[in-house]
């Protein structure tokens, strides 16, 4: 907990602007790892700015967790995709697949 909260405001500096980050980047994330620790925080960084969020991590449970936390919070699109990273490159098509059609910033 200490760790991340000491990334919060170099996080809010790096990424400040925050009314043109949509407009500058696109209105969808695709946040690896998303459902806990840094990428958690990054997730609900830019859901907070109106990112709509796509979430890619392993656990089901916490992707369900992270998925109605940003939903409720900040009223955003979100998204998830269940991956086991162990598995190697076959999984890129995988995700390639889920992500293809979208906007992605």
């Amino acid at each position: 907990q200490i760790y991340l909260a000491t990334w919060q405001p170099c996080l809010r500096q790096c990424l400040r602007g925050k009314d043109d980050l949509v407009k500058r980047y696109g209105q969808l994330a695709v946040i690896t790892g998303g459902s806990d620790g840094i990428g958690r925080q990054y997730a609900l960084f830019l859901a907070e700015r109106g990112f709509k969020i796509v979430v890619v991590a392993m656990q089901d449970d916490k992707l369900a967790g992270i998925k109605q936390e940003l939903k409720s919070k900040f009223r955003v699109e979100v998204r998830t995709i269940p991956v086991d990273f162990s598995k190697g490159f076959e999984l890129k098509d995988h995700i390639e697949k889920q992500i293809s059609s979208l906007d992605i910033g």
